[in-house]
């Protein structure tokens, strides 16, 4: 009988970390020790299968450093992190709206209101872009419980817009793109296409606020083309992926 092959998620960290050809080598001579997976690793690897693959004890823990066991502990930091930089964020915004709802109900605090918010959407959406780049493989889907809770920031930064959307009548396709993003995550996308849609959004909102700061007529009109463009992208994006 044969001997088993490595899993293919070791398979292909291996050859995204030292290449297709040497993680290729590497992960046959790891087969042939009986180690297929990375619970396997957790002892120690035979200095021959290392020389053998032309790969230094160096770089193999680097390897495991970045994909294996530990690499788990450190995403879960970064979430971690990431939830008490959006904790932060919200706290922000609170003290934010308290000190604007103490003014006199004048246009100009109702237009700092809304830059405000969208300053806090804008934050949250960077945070959660950063989080895509930094957690996740560019090319493989997203994982389900990660999925799940970059939902609940999109729930978050959805809900804080749709309250002030209707003042300002630019935030409608701006909304619409966000809920397309967070239903297209039930599907799992692909993490750059994630990165990218929500980056599309950060920059509709930026749009957004110079809209509210510009004064001539035709900055408007083309910041306005922006934001409706840069929404219809996004639709087109998430239907291409439902297909």
């Amino acid at each position: 009988m044969g001997r088993d092959r490595v899993s293919d998620y070791l398979l292909s960290s291996l050859k995204s970390y030292f290449g297709s050809e040497v993680g290729e080598r590497l992960a046959d001579l790891l087969s042939k020790t009986g180690i297929t997976c990375f619970d396997d690793l957790t002892g120690d690897i035979p200095e021959e299968i290392l020389e053998l693959a032309e790969v230094d004890r160096a770089s193999f823990m680097g390897f495991l450093d970045e994909y294996g066991p530990q690499a788990i502990i450190k995403l879960k930091r970064e979430l971690s992190a990431l939830s008490s930089k959006i904790g932060d964020l919200e706290s922000q915004l609170k003290w934010a709206r308290e000190r604007i709802l103490s003014d006199v109900g004048t246009r100009t605090s109702r237009r700092a209101n809304l830059r405000r918010e969208i300053e806090a959407a804008i934050g949250i959406l960077d945070a959660l872009a950063r989080s895509v780049r930094l957690c996740c493989e560019p090319h493989s889907s997203i994982g389900e419980e990660r999925a799940r809770n970059y939902a609940e920031v999109l729930d978050r930064v959805i809900e804080r817009l749709r309250n002030i959307s209707a003042d300002l009548e630019g935030l409608k396709p701006i909304l619409r793109g966000l809920e397309n993003i967070k239903s297209l995550l039930e599907q799992r996308p692909v993490a750059d296409d994630l990165y990218h849609l929500i980056s599309y959004s950060v920059s509709s909102l930026s749009d957004l606020m110079r809209l509210i700061a510009e004064d001539t007529s035709g900055s408007k009109v083309l910041l306005w083309e922006n934001i409706l463009l840069k929404s219809e992208l996004i639709s087109a994006l998430c239907r291409k992926r439902d297909l």
